[in-house]
C-alpha cells in the first residue's frame, strides 16, 4: 500500500504504524520511502508480533520523501489500523498486547464475544479513551478463567508516558463463568493493562464504565 507523506504528517517527525499480522503472530513489515521522482530514499524491515502494536518508522523521515510504501512479509494478511505522524493516543513503540487476541471484543458491547489472554505473562492494554472512561471512574470487567476455575487477574494503570502509576496495581480474584468485577481507575490514568492468569486462558467479555 502506498501512502502520501503529506497526508500522514505535517512535520519531520517519524511515522508510526499500528499494525499486526492477521493471526497476531510474528511477521515482518517492509517499508520503502520514495521521492516524488520515484527514487528510493530509505528501505528497511520491521519485526512485528502481537495485536495492534505500535512501530515507529525511520525517524527522522529522509528529506524529499513523497511516498511511503508498506509491504507485508507475513504469511497471512497484514492489518494496518493507523498510520500517521505520531499516534496521539500512544507513545512510540508501545506494546498493546502479548500472547492475546481479539482485543476489540473486550469492549464491543457483547457478552457473546471475548478478548483472550493465553498465558500468565500475556496481557492486553486498553486506553481510557478506547474504554470511554477517565480517572475516578469504576470499571466493570466481565471475565472468567477458561475452565471457570478460581484464579487471579492482575491489573495496572499507566500514565500518558506509558509508565506504571504508583499503587495502581490490583489483584482480582475470579471464580465461575462471566463474573463481574470492578477496578477503580486511579488519577492520571491513560492506559489500563490486564494480565493473564496461571495455567489457563483468561476470557474478557466486556470492560466498561460502571
Amino acid at each position: 500500500i502506498d501512502f502520501d507523506i503529506n497526508v500522514l504528517r505535517t512535520s519531520d517527525e517519524g511515522i508510526q504504524v499500528m499494525a499486526n499480522c492477521a493471526d497476531g503472530g510474528a511477521g515482518i513489515m517492509g517499508v520503502m520511502m520514495y521521492s516524488e521522482q520515484g527514487t528510493i530514499l530509505a528501505e528497511f524491515r520491521v519485526d512485528m508480533a502481537g495485536y495492534k502494536n505500535i512501530y515507529t518508522l525511520n525517524k527522522p523521515i529522509p528529506e524529499g520523501t513523497s511516498t511511503v510504501r508498506i509491504i507485508s512479509y507475513c504469511d497471512q494478511p497484514l492489518y494496518i489500523y493507523e498510520i500517521e505522524a505520531q499516534l496521539a493516543f500512544m507513545p512510540a513503540q508501545a506494546v498493546l498486547s502479548q500472547d492475546a487476541n481479539n482485543l476489540d471484543h473486550g469492549h464491543d458491547g457483547s457478552l457473546d464475544t471475548s478478548a483472550n489472554i493465553f498465558s500468565e505473562t500475556g496481557f492486553i492494554t486498553y486506553s481510557t479513551a478506547e474504554l470511554g472512561c477517565a480517572s475516578g471512574d469504576t470499571l466493570v470487567l466481565t471475565m472468567n478463567d477458561s475452565e471457570n476455575l478460581p484464579n487471579t487477574v492482575s491489573i495496572v494503570s499507566k500514565d500518558d508516558s506509558f509508565d506504571v502509576i504508583t499503587n495502581s496495581d490490583a489483584d482480582i480474584g475470579i471464580d465461575g463463568h462471566k463474573g463481574n468485577y470492578t477496578y477503580a481507575v486511579p488519577t492520571g490514568t491513560a492506559y489500563i493493562t490486564i494480565y493473564g492468569v496461571t495455567n489457563n486462558a483468561l476470557y474478557i467479555y466486556e470492560v466498561k464504565k460502571q
